[in-house]
């Protein structure tokens, strides 16, 4: 697959500023592999909101909230799908035409993973946007931290090209706009609600697992899985 027209002007604007400042190109590669920043701050916020509102507010909260969860989960699975089945697409940093100036060298796994779509561009849309059906004020801070954190360092790196995040952010709406407007899913939530009343003690830590593996980005998943596949690791 080959980068969209605006790929390459975005990426090389970024890429000025690459090799500038070796602390600068380090706190941006931490930024971009530390899921606690990624995940963690994203899914810590979810968990706020959740506890945080009383009454008839609570109820309304909590079911945008868990909507946004599922949402997240089936959107995820669905950008891996497409991501192993779509024609292959390089990653910026590996293709030679696009002359980037690497900030830093990148690990070789990179090479065998499709750069679209974007698993971040998806996960962190779907619950970004979800929130914000939820709780507009928090909804526009996780958007606004998705693009400042999760976003710019993969594209300032060279892992994503502007249109692999861009069609992960697409899948993730889509889905929270599914999710958010059709009746079955909504009648769903307030069943595994009515669940989460009456049996706390196994609704809570089956969702601490989901966000777990949400903020992971399911990557021990993925490495179970592959132990299964492979267990010799051929």
């Amino acid at each position: 697959m080959k980068p969209l027209f605006f790929d390459q002007s975005i990426l090389h604007f970024f890429n000025q500023f690459a090799n500038r400042s070796p602390w600068f190109d380090h706190f941006i590669y931490m930024i971009a592999d530390n899921n606690l920043l990624k995940g963690g701050v994203m899914f810590s916020v979810c968990w706020y909101i959740w506890f945080t509102y009383p009454g008839a507010q609570m109820q309304k909260t909590r079911k945008g909230v868990l909507t946004s969860f599922l949402v997240a989960f089936v959107a995820e699975a669905t950008c891996i799908i497409l991501s192993l089945t779509l024609p292959y697409r390089a990653r910026p940093f590996l293709n030679p035409e696009l002359a980037l100036n690497i900030p830093l060298k990148l690990d070789k796994w990179w090479d065998t993973i499709s750069s679209f779509p974007s698993d971040h561009g998806t996960l962190f849309m779907a619950i970004s946007f979800g929130i914000w059906q939820t709780n507009k004020k928090f909804g526009w801070a996780c958007l606004l931290y998705t693009i400042i954190f999760i976003y710019f360092p993969r594209m300032y790196l060279g892992l994503h090209y502007p249109s692999d995040i861009l069609g992960g952010a697409l899948i993730g709406i889509c889905f929270v706009l599914i999710g958010f407007n059709v009746k079955f899913i909504s009648t769903g939530t307030d069943y595994i609600l009515k669940f989460a009343e009456q049996k706390p003690h196994f609704f809570y830590p089956l969702l601490f697992l989901l966000t777990y593996q949400l903020s992971d980005l399911f990557l021990d998943t993925r490495e179970l899985l592959g132990f299964i596949r492979h267990p010799l690791g051929k």
